[in-house]
């Protein structure tokens, strides 16, 4: 994920061509286009290899598993597999926040020159990141406000190329997998500033 991020950051090049005829704003905003018609792409064109795919379907069924365990439901196949295979604190949701920060922040940074522009979309990498975690765990928090989903939708959307329906052997897999991670946070104590590991986004 993080060469993803940091792949795409390099969108300022060819950008900073058009920079003598179009204006700042606009393009800042071509600049985020930029970056989210690469990521899209680029997870359509890995989707289409085999395994790629089957990961995905790996991909869901952690998905369905959390759904199973967040409704106190039993860890079965049968009970596991009608939820869906999104979920508001994936990973892919995060990046889809990168992407809309970025596009924001680096707008308010203003017009660069070329060497400066590179670097600000290095060195605001941790802002950027830091900003749309927290973006994300509003959006978890305030779930059931309507405002709050138009932050958690597009990322629910976004799933759809990072996961695939699973079968039920994938599904036990994902389940014996949570379960040894809920025996290692019996044993290991939670990151300083967090009460529980649950606070701590999937």
């Amino acid at each position: 994920r993080l060469l993803t991020v940091t792949g795409v950051q390099t969108c300022a090049l060819p950008i900073c061509l058009l920079e003598a005829w179009v204006p700042p704003l606009l393009l800042h905003l071509l600049e985020g286009l930029l970056r989210a018609g690469l990521l899209l792409g680029y997870l359509s064109w890995i989707g289409r290899m085999p395994e790629a795919r089957r990961l995905f379907q790996y991909h869901g069924a952690e998905h369905k598993t959390i759904h199973a365990f967040e409704h106190h439901l039993p860890l079965t196949p049968q009970h596991i597999q009608p939820f869906s295979c999104a979920h508001p604190r994936c990973g892919t949701s995060f990046l889809l926040a990168v992407l809309v920060v970025s596009t924001l922040v680096f707008t308010l940074v203003g017009d660069l020159g070329l060497v400066e522009r590179l670097l600000s979309r290095i060195l605001l990498v941790p802002v950027v990141a830091g900003l749309a975690y927290e973006v994300l765990r509003l959006g978890a928090v305030y779930g059931d406000q309507p405002w709050a989903r138009l932050i958690v939708v597009p990322g629910l959307w976004l799933q759809r190329f990072t996961t695939r329906e699973p079968d039920d052997a994938q599904v036990d897999v994902a389940v014996t997998a949570f379960e040894a991670l809920r025996s290692a946070e019996e044993t290991t104590p939670p990151p300083p500033g967090i009460t529980h590991h649950s606070e701590i986004n999937a």
